[in-house]
């Protein structure tokens, strides 16, 4: 039988809530609307949107639960998309493990899972880490620090419009780069910035004069 419209529906609406909870709301609301959008897309018979929403899962819970309750869960999902069209999704479950082994300390193992992860990079669009905070500025950030894969990191980072936390490194391919400290320069896509003919001063004086004001402002 053809999935339910309404059902699909339902389970799309759960999908969004839960991802705009994951960024804005409690773990405890997000979790309840990632069951609901699971339990609609397995009665609608859409494996692909089930796989999705259970990586969203683990990313999710990546932060604060349990190892051996994400070890299981992990487990769980890769052997559910074992020798099926959504095998390289495993791509997502490798770092969601590589952030889990950072926040236990197990710096190796991140190494490691980064690693596995990098060499099935081309064919996964790491969609749900890209919906859910968290995995992403924590593990690639470890990665351009420990030179694990920088082409590979930097290019996730780029495609997908990736930002930095607080702790980037200095290799984190931000678009623009201000370096204060020192000489003043700026430089896009790590190239620098060369102005052509008369240099706009009072435009760069203000931009010094935003930088040092920090997030607070004028």
């Amino acid at each position: 039988a053809a999935p339910s419209v309404t059902g699909v529906g339902r389970a799309m609406t759960s999908l969004i809530h839960f991802l705009v909870a994951a960024f804005t709301d409690t773990v405890e609301h997000a979790l309840s609307h990632n069951r609901d959008a699971l339990e609609g897309f397995r009665e609608a018979g859409l494996f692909f949107a089930a796989i999705n929403v259970q990586i969203g899962l683990a990313a999710l819970l990546a932060p604060s639960a349990p190892s051996n309750e994400l070890t299981a869960l992990i487990s769980d999902i890769k052997e559910e998309m074992r020798d099926t069209f959504m095998q390289h999704h495993v791509t997502e479950l490798l770092l969601v493990e590589a952030y889990v082994a950072l926040r236990d300390g197990q710096r190796d193992h991140a190494l490691a899972f980064i690693e596995r992860a990098l060499v099935v990079r081309p064919v996964s669009d790491l969609y749900m880490l890209r919906m859910v905070p968290h995995i992403f500025p924590t593990t690639l950030a470890f990665a351009l620090r420990e030179k694990v894969g920088e082409v590979g990191i930097k290019q996730w980072i780029t495609q997908f419009g990736i930002r930095g936390g607080p702790d980037a490194p200095e290799q984190w391919p931000w678009p623009i780069k201000i370096r204060t400290l020192g000489s003043f320069s700026l430089a896009r896509e790590d190239r620098p910035i060369v102005f052509k003919g008369k240099i706009p001063r009072k435009p760069l004086e203000l931009l010094k004069l935003l930088v040092c004001a920090g997030e607070s402002g004028l």
